[in-house]
């Protein structure tokens, strides 16, 4: 007899990880698998194109409209979720539903699959962001789940001394610290005709959900940090969404307008955001993948504010605060670097295939 699984993709900064594991059982007869796809991989503000790596006949699409980023409408966002994910797996009742990370939509499609007595398999919990609502959502997805698969071995100590069974936890290392590792360049990044600078300076800002008014002063401070690199070119991908990301994505254009150096893309489309951390020469901002998958690019991290404070970080990772100047001279010293260690706590050798062993054996348990 067939076990019925469902993944969920709700965001394109999770559809590559989300993606990877679901291949994994591609060719594997004795599941019936489906993903999930929702939020931002779907919404034409935030992706240019619905292209996935996955058969149609493996997909179900939720759209939801995302053109808010007002708190007073996520009531109306939240609610859409939950309706469409609980008649979703209440008309499809699957044995286990596979989530990761941290994100909102993990958070409403976990509760559903509680509610409906299903198993969830969770992804990067006993994680910390302490500058993010993220923080909050990622221990009750934990809370909420049966099996957990965690990137170190600190994070395994976290989750347990919450309470939960360690026989139910697997220490795989990071999904996309393997990704990245493995990765071969197709389609090398290549300046815009318009543009001949000589570094290449990638940037990926995400609102702090803790403090919209905190999270603008940041992005500000750094745009300014920005705007004195004119010698280089600066690539900006747009944030995810959540509280306040409108300001982002307006301010980012705004200054992609008067900074003739920069540009904005909605997606890494026709290039992989995995493409884009090997080509350029830094990566800046407050995005897990600074921390997680940049050093396998063998490309420094400057992390800016403390969103991702908690986070176990590389050697290659250099924490700044929000601040113009800090910021200006952090990017000046690590461009000038040579010698940069890029060891990655976050990657294993086996973690794809210890991946797919443990998830047999849960789901052989039943």
């Amino acid at each position: 007899m067939r076990s019925k699984v469902f993944f969920l993709s709700g965001s394109r900064a999770d559809y590559s990880l989300i993606g990877s594991i679901f291949l994994l059982f591609k060719n594997n007869k004795h599941f019936e698998k489906k993903i999930i796809l929702t939020g931002t991989n779907l919404s034409k503000k935030y992706s240019d194109d619905e292209k996935f790596n996955i058969s149609k006949r493996d997909i179900y699409k939720i759209h939801i409209k995302l053109e808010s980023s007002n708190k007073k409408d996520f009531s109306k966002i939240f609610s859409n979720y939950f309706n469409q994910f609980y008649n979703l797996l209440g008309k499809n009742k699957p044995e286990y539903v596979i989530v990761l990370g941290d994100r909102y939509e993990a958070l409403i499609f976990a509760i559903c699959a509680r509610f409906l007595n299903i198993k969830i398999i969770h992804f990067h919990g006993g994680e910390t962001t302490l500058g993010s609502l993220d923080n909050t959502w990622r221990d009750i997805i934990s809370r909420l789940s049966d099996y957990h698969f965690t990137s170190l071995s600190l994070y395994k100590n976290k989750l347990i001394s919450l309470g939960i069974n360690k026989k139910n936890i697997f220490n795989v290392g990071s999904v996309g610290a393997s990704n990245m590792a493995k990765y071969k360049i197709k389609n090398k990044f290549t300046f815009p005709k318009k543009f001949k600078f000589n570094k290449k300076i990638l940037v990926s800002y995400h609102s702090l959900t803790t403090s919209v008014v905190k999270s603008r002063k940041d992005l500000n401070e750094l745009l300014k940090a920005l705007s004195e690199f004119k010698n280089n070119f600066i690539l900006f991908t747009y944030p995810g969404h959540d509280f306040d990301s409108n300001y982002i994505i307006k301010n980012i254009k705004k200054f992609c307008k008067s900074n003739k150096n920069s540009l904005m893309i909605k997606s890494a489309k026709p290039y992989s955001f995995l493409t884009l951390l090997k080509s350029f020469d830094i990566f800046i901002g407050n995005s897990s993948a600074g921390i997680i998958e940049a050093p396998s690019a063998k490309i420094p991290t400057i992390n800016v504010g403390y969103r991702q404070k908690g986070r176990i970080c590389g050697k290659s990772v250099f924490h700044v605060p929000a601040i113009k100047r800090q910021i200006k001279n952090t990017i000046k010293r690590v461009l000038g670097l040579k010698n940069i260690s890029f060891t990655n706590p976050y990657y294993k050798k086996k973690t794809m295939i210890d991946i797919y062993k443990k998830i047999l054996f849960i789901v052989k348990k039943k």
